[in-house]
C-alpha cells in the first residue's frame, strides 16, 4: 500500500475560500491529511482528503523537479536531541529535470522500490538507491500502484494501466464506466482488485491482471485504500464512508474490520491504525494505534507528533508526520518519520525530519521511503549502523 495518501488533482482557485482553507489548515495542524488534499466545491470526502494539497502545490512552488539520476545526499535536517533519535539515518536522493515534473506515488514489491512521476515510472534498488530502469507511461497524474512479478498497475481517475516491467512497454489500459473515481488497487486471489468510490457508497472490482478484462463487482458499501492480508482484502473507508471492511475473494464475505481508525495497517500480527482525533481539533498529538485483530482489544497505544500516515514490514512500523504549511510564506515545515517495532510495541527510533510537503509513503524490508510530490525527492530511513 502506499500509504498511503495520496491522491486527487486539486483545483487553486478554491484556495481562496476561507472556509476551504481553514479546513486544509485544520487537518494538516493535527495529522489528519495524510498524503494530498483535494479541495474543490462537489469533491467526494475522501477525494478531499487523500489529497494533501496539489493545490498547495501552487503556492508552495513554481514547479517541482523531473527526476533523471539519483544523487544521495545526507539529510540537512536531522536533529540529535534523543537517543531513539540517533538510530535513524536518513538520505535523500534527488532527480534533476523539468521543472513541470513531480512524484505522484512510490511502492515497493518485486525486489525493488517503485516511483512513479507524471510520464517515467522509476525501479529504484531498495540497497543503494540508484535507479535499475526509467520506464516510459502515459502522462497522468498516477495516484495509485500495485506491484507484482514482472508487472506494475496504475490507476488515476477511472483508468488502471498495466505496465511490463520486462518489456518496459504498456500491456493495456482500460478505463472503468463513468461516476466515482478509483481509491486504490490491489494484487490478490490471482485477481487485481480495484476499490471505486461510487457516491455515498463503493465497489470492489476484480479485474484480470493479464488483460483487464472484468472478473466480477462487488457492492463493498465502502471505498479507500486496500491491503492485502492472508488473502483478505483490507479496505480503508475510514475517509469515504467512515467504515473500515474486510473482504474474503474466496468466500465471497465481508465484515467489518476490528479496528476503524485511520489505516488499518496489518503488521506484526497487530492491526495497526492512526487515531488523529479529528472529532477534537484542541487533543494533543495522534496516536498509533495497535489491535489484536482476533479480538479487537487495543493492545499498544503510542502518541507520535502529527502522525499522518504509516507503512511496514516485518516487525517495522514507519510513521510518518506531516509537516505545516505556512500560508503566508508558502513553505512547508519539515516533515518527520517515526520507527516503532512491532514485536516490543515502543517507539524505538525518530522522530526525524525529513523534507517538508505533500507525500508519499512505502515501506520495503528494512527502510521506511517518503516521496514528496512538489520537489521530485526521496528520502530513505533507516537503522543507523
Amino acid at each position: 500500500m502506499g500509504a498511503d495518501l495520496r491522491k486527487r488533482l486539486g483545483k487553486a482557485n478554491d484556495l481562496e475560500r476561507p472556509e476551504l482553507w481553514d479546513e486544509v489548515q485544520s487537518r494538516v495542524r493535527h495529522g489528519v491529511v495524510p498524503m494530498r488534499v483535494e479541495i474543490g466545491a462537489a469533491v467526494p470526502t475522501r477525494q478531499r482528503l487523500l489529497t494533501v494539497v496539489v493545490a498547495l502545490a501552487v503556492f508552495s512552488l513554481a514547479g517541482a523537479f523531473l527526476w533523471r539520476a539519483f544523487t544521495p545526499t545526507p539529510d540537512a535536517g536531522v536533529g540529535d536531541d534523543g537517543a531513539a533519535q540517533a538510530r535513524l539515518s536518513a538520505t535523500r536522493f534527488q532527480m534533476v529535470g523539468e521543472p513541470s515534473d513531480v512524484i505522484t506515488e512510490v511502492g515497493y514489491g518485486d525486489g525493488s522500490v517503485w516511483v512513479v512521476g507524471l510520464t517515467t515510472l522509476w525501479r529504484v534498488d531498495p540497497a543503494s538507491g540508484e535507479v535499475a530502469a526509467a520506464i516510459p507511461i502515459a502522462s497522468k497524474e498516477w495516484d495509485s500502484i500495485a506491484v507484482g512479478a514482472s508487472r506494475v498497475w496504475l490507476s488515476h481517475g477511472l483508468t488502471i494501466s498495466a505496465i511490463d516491467t520486462a518489456t518496459k512497454t504498456e500491456s493495456w489500459r482500460v478505463d472503468l464506466p463513468p461516476t466515482g473515481f478509483i481509491e486504490d488497487i490491489a494484487v490478490a486471489d490471482d485477481a487485481l482488485w480495484v476499490s471505486v468510490q461510487r457516491h455515498p457508497s463503493g465497489e470492489l472490482v476484480a479485474l484480470d491482471p493479464d488483460t483487464g478484462t472484468v472478473l466480477r463487482s462487488v457492492n463493498l458499501g465502502t471505498s479507500g485504500e486496500i491491503q492485502v492480508v492472508h488473502g483478505e482484502l483490507w479496505i480503508d473507508g475510514h475517509n469515504s464512508t467512515g467504515t473500515n471492511a474486510i473482504y474474503a475473494p474466496g468466500t465471497d464475505t465481508i465484515e467489518q474490520a476490528p479496528v476503524q481508525g485511520f489505516g488499518p495497517l496489518v503488521v506484526g500480527g497487530l492491526a495497526w491504525y492512526v487515531d488523529d482525533h479529528r472529532t477534537s481539533p484542541d487533543a494533543s498529538d495522534p496516536v498509533v494505534v495497535g489491535v489484536d485483530p482476533s479480538t479487537g482489544q487495543t493492545v499498544a497505544s503510542l502518541a507520535v507528533p502529527d502522525a499522518a500516515a504509516i507503512a511496514g514490514s516485518g516487525n517495522m512500523l514507519w510513521v510518518a508526520g506531516v509537516g505545516r504549511f505556512d500560508q503566508q510564506t508558502g513553505a512547508w515545515s519539515p516533515s518527520s518519520v517515526t520507527l516503532i517495532d512491532v514485536s516490543t510495541r515502543t517507539i524505538v527510533g525518530g522522530p526525524i525530519d525529513v523534507e517538508g510537503g505533500p507525500f508519499q509513503m512505502a515501506a520495503s524490508d528494512d527502510a521506511g521511503w517518503i516521496a514528496t510530490y512538489e520537489t521530485g525527492g526521496l528520502t530513505k530511513v533507516s537503522e543507523a549502523t
